[in-house]
This record gives C-alpha cells, structure tokens and sequence, in this order.
C-alpha cells in the first residue's frame, strides 16, 4: 500500500539544519524507529511498507560545525494530512502552479482555511456535565465504566476541536472534579466520532462529577465529508490567490502586449466556499447560537 508524508521546511534564519530523519510507530505513543534519513531540501517521504494504521514523526539534524538536533515533530498518522485536503486538490480547480505556490506554501495556507472553515461548520459545547441520557447512554460514574457520551448525538459527529484537520482524543477534554471543587483532566483513551462517545483510560469513582468540552458537526469530519473537502479546497484557492495577487498591478504591458491578473479570483472562489458552507449548515438553520454551556445540566432537559 504504502504512505506518502510531507513536511513544512525548517526556517533557515533559526539553525541551518542539513537533514532530515524519519520515524515510525505502530501507535501514537509508541517507541519510534528511524526509517530514513535524507537531505533537508526533500521535504517528502515515501514508506513503501506503511499503512494508515502507523505513525510518523520527525525531526532535523545540523551536521556541520557544532551538531544540533531540532525538536520532534507532533505525531502524524499515516493516510492524514493537515486540513481537510492536500496541494493537489487546489492545483486541480485553479491554475495555481508550483513556480506560483509551493506544496509547502499551499499546506500553510490550508492550515489557517481549516481553522475558519471549522469556526463555520462546528459548534462548540463547554463543559457539559455528564449525565444519564438514555438506557444505552447511561453515562454511569462507579469506578468501573469508563465510555461516556456527549448530548448532541442525534444525527451529528464529534468534530475537530482544536483545528488540525482531523479528530482525535486531542478533540476533547474530560475534567473530573471531586466533592470540595478539585479538579483535574482525565486522559481520553479513544473516540468514537459517529456513536459521539469516548472511552477513558481509567475508571473513574462515584466521588466525582464528569464535565466535558467539545466540538460537534452535523457532516463527518474523520473522512472527511466530501462538502467539507470541497469547502476547505475552495476557500483554501481563495486564501492562495490572494497571497499571489494581493499589493501587485492588477495589470502591466511590454509595448503593446497588456497581461492582465485575474485580481477577482478571490472574491470568486469565496463566494463559492460560502456557498457550501451554506448547504453544510443548512441543517442548523433553527439554533441561533450553536456554543452551549452546561455546567448544570437536568436529566431530560433539551438543551
């Protein structure tokens, strides 16, 4: 099967590092094996024996002069990548180049449309309590149960909390807070974004009370939802062109030769991001604000 990994290149101005080393994990927080060194300027890798079961981290080397190594890269699972879609879905819609945009320009950019895209299309919940739902969720607290779920469960999905394109255990924070007021975070062993529930790694006492933070969407973001890919790519292409267009002369001439630049591409590509997003959130029509807080929560209350 195989996996391809990219990278963001190091800033140069920091440490001039000259290579480039690879890891892999069967788990996330597994012990990592380097796989591969290679020269810094290859910013792509391609591990013929991957799978998107295994995970990636990677870190810099400054050979010369004083060796130094950079700090490890965040844990990256095989078959992810940052943001809801890659460089080639925007050169597949625009006339954006690689003497344009790099790869790497392209990834920051979708970066920073993930984080808005998500602001439009997710709804944010702080710390609901956790209470009993129904016979199949009852959210019991006894040292012994350890998978809870959240309220808005019907017909939605836990959603990317802290906007790096997919959702994981990162996605929700879990505090438990004893009978005097103490509190501390619970570490979350797994999710499940369809059943809108997680699994702690350990049980906690009856003692306690259960809160949760999160985020939730009415399409699936773990695939991503095909609306959700085509947001991201169109507004992504807008943010691209307006890195290349913005502050230049919409046209110029040699002689008699006049070259135009598309200056309204923005505008254009935006107005059909907003488009999606509309058709995405047409669901949410009814809720006038999605952000709900739940310190008390009533059993059978509708919030």
């Amino acid at each position: 099967m195989g996996v391809i990994i990219k990278w963001k290149l190091p800033d140069t101005t920091e440490v001039t590092y000259d290579k480039t080393y690879i890891y892999r994990s069967d788990t996330e927080t597994g012990t990592y094996t380097e796989l591969a060194n290679q020269l810094i300027a290859d910013n792509t890798y391609f591990d013929i024996s991957g799978d998107t079961t295994n995970w990636y981290k990677i870190r810099f080397y400054k050979s010369t002069v004083t060796a130094a190594w950079s700090a490890w890269s965040d844990p990256l699972q095989g078959g992810k990548t940052i943001g809801y879609c890659i460089p080639g879905d925007i050169r597949n819609i625009t006339n954006i180049s690689a003497s344009d945009l790099t790869d790497t320009e392209i990834y920051d950019v979708i970066q920073l449309a993930t984080a808005e895209l998500n602001s439009s299309v997710n709804c944010r919940t702080y710390r609901e309590r956790l209470w009993f739902i129904d016979n199949t969720r009852k959210n019991t607290i006894d040292g012994v149960n350890k998978t809870y779920y959240v309220k808005n469960f019907k017909g939605k999905f836990l959603a990317d909390y802290n906007n790096d394109g997919f959702v994981d255990t990162n996605d929700l924070i879990v505090y438990a807070v004893d009978t005097i007021g103490n509190e501390s975070i619970v570490s979350i062993a797994s999710i499940d974004t369809n059943k809108c529930s997680f699994t702690l790694n350990t049980a906690i006492s009856s003692g306690y009370s259960l809160y949760v933070t999160y985020c939730w969407s009415y399409i699936a973001q773990e695939i991503p939802n095909k609306l959700l890919k085509l947001a991201c790519t169109l507004l992504t292409s807008a943010y691209c062109y307006a890195k290349i267009n913005f502050g230049r002369a919409p046209n110029v001439s040699f002689g008699n030769l006049k070259i135009y630049r598309h200056m309204d591409a923005f505008d254009k590509f935006y107005k059909m991001y907003q488009n999606v997003v509309d058709k995405i959130n047409s669901k949410q029509a009814d809720y006038s604000d999605c952000v709900v807080t739940a310190n008390e929560y009533i059993p059978g209350m509708i919030v």
